[in-house]
């Protein structure tokens, strides 16, 4: 997946963020079904390596993010 072309704005990082958040829970959910059934072992990696590259995303984000007018993330 690439990262998007369009400018980086506060609520696209949020909403990349938000969606990584789910990645990582789905990793934490496959991690604690059954660690030793290979094909949940493979099925936790891939939901690893994609939460892994959404936050690379949202770290590309925030650094495409307009420093001026106050633009700072905020919760």
């Amino acid at each position: 997946m690439s990262a998007p072309t369009t400018p980086a704005t506060t609520k696209s990082v949020r909403a990349k963020l938000d969606h990584c958040q789910r990645a990582l829970k789905a990793f934490d959910l496959l991690q604690g079904l059954s660690p030793d059934l290979e094909n949940l072992s493979y099925a936790s990696l891939e939901a690893k390596n994609a939460a892994k590259e959404c936050l690379l995303q949202a770290a590309e984000m925030v650094d495409k993010l307009p420093l001026n007018h106050g633009s700072a993330i905020h919760p």
